[in-house]
């Protein structure tokens, strides 16, 4: 039996999917007892994606009845382009390295699209089974939704496994420094010596998740901003012992997947966005506290004053056009005005539940039946389009 999905304009791939899974419902008995009937081998099975295959193959041979559903869904998406022809299965000599994705939450699972759009194929672990299968699901819609090629995920049962045979680790484990060090313990035991061993922490120093590690030198941060497969930023900065050619793989790398990495000088909690981000969330909280304004007031001056701006300029930028005579003349002219406010910013509110209950309600009447995965949906699809337009746009 042979089958082959041409597949000929990326809008059909949702009801093609749905499709399969009910043809699934159908075929799926017969496949099984086939697979405990007589050996099944990628040849006379499926004819475009070997690695998928493979999996789909070993599926059936567990008589894994899901996990083979999945691999039929999983061929929709791999081994074609955009307008529906195959795509030649790379030679041993140009295929992309592996990697692999430690811990799939909304993190993770964001960077398995980073690294599969760009040619790499994704080893997945986490130590939910049902996590890693809505990551994949996830991922499946995603590559419906942004109609690009996509090259293969695979499920591994371990970190000895998920680690074999790839170039380079991303962990997105719980911000703990104690679970940081309990990951990176494994991952450095288990993965080869020139195995780049990345962390998406967003507050942790690598000097400490990496101590006694002997594997320390390859062992970087590379912080994305949430969602990486939208948001190009990624904050990069190594600890004690990580080694320079591990800093210049990284980057290379990052800027290879079509990330846009920040080298940070040295370590500081939070690094630069969170630092940023939590001043200003500091001051909106505190001003809705002390009634000054409201929680849509607040997001108003942002969403439609200060964001338009910083979506092209970061605060240096928009300084220096502030001022005929750029920074300089901004800073020097509105100084005064700027360290009297500086002064006066609120103190940190505490984060009593009854505040949390205030603004959950505030923002709750703010957006209105629009669902978080709609708004996810919404932002993502226009950060998109900012940055299509970024990039159209060039230079000033």
């Amino acid at each position: 039996m042979s089958f082959h999905f041409r597949i000929y304009a990326a809008s059909r791939l949702p009801l093609l999917v749905r499709c399969i899974e009910q043809m699934w419902l159908r075929i799926g008995p017969v496949l099984m007892e086939r697979a405990r009937s007589r050996p099944l081998t990628a040849r006379n099975f499926f004819g475009s994606s070997r690695a998928a295959h493979e999996r789909l193959l070993k599926a059936l041979k567990r008589h894994d009845a899901k996990g083979a559903r999945d691999g039929v869904r999983q061929l929709l998406y791999v081994g074609y382009d955009v307008e529906g022809a195959p795509m030649t299965v790379p030679s041993e000599a140009t295929r992309k390295p592996a990697v692999a994705v430690v811990a799939c939450g909304v993190i993770g699972r964001s960077w398995v699209r980073v690294f599969t759009r760009a040619g790499h194929p994704v080893r997945l672990w986490d130590p939910s089974r049902d996590a890693m299968e809505a990551a994949l699901a996830w991922h499946t819609e995603e590559c419906a939704r942004d109609g690009r090629p996509s090259a293969e995920v695979q499920l591994c049962a371990s970190i000895a496994d998920v680690v074999d045979g790839v170039v380079w680790v991303q962990e997105n484990g719980p911000e703990s420094l104690d679970a940081k060090r309990a990951i990176f313990a494994a991952l450095d035991a288990a993965a080869a010596p020139d195995t780049i061993l990345a962390s998406s922490t967003s507050t942790l120093d690598m000097t400490a998740i990496a101590r006694d590690l002997a594997g320390a030198d390859r062992c970087i941060v590379a912080h994305p901003v949430n969602p990486p497969h939208v948001i190009p930023a990624v904050e990069v900065l190594g600890g004690e012992h990580t080694s320079e050619a591990t800093r210049a793989r990284t980057v290379e790398m990052l800027r290879a997947v079509g990330q846009v990495p920040v080298e940070l000088r040295r370590y500081v909690p939070g690094f630069l966005l969170n630092r940023l981000q939590v001043a200003l969330i500091r001051e909106a909280i505190a001003l809705v506290e002390s009634g000054v304004a409201g929680v849509d007031e607040v997001d108003a001056v942002v969403r439609d004053g200060l964001g338009l701006r910083w979506a092209l300029m970061g605060p240096f930028g928009v300084a220096n056009t502030n001022a005929d005579g750029g920074v300089r003349e901004y800073l020097t002219r509105f100084g005064g005005s700027i360290s009297g406010l500086m002064n006066d910013l609120s103190p940190t509110p505490a984060l009593t539940a009854a505040l949390i209950e205030r603004l959950g309600s505030a923002t709750d009447a703010m957006v209105g039946d629009a669902t978080t995965a709609a708004q996810r949906a919404w932002r993502d699809r226009m950060v998109a389009q900012i940055t299509a337009l970024k990039r159209e746009g060039g230079a000033p």
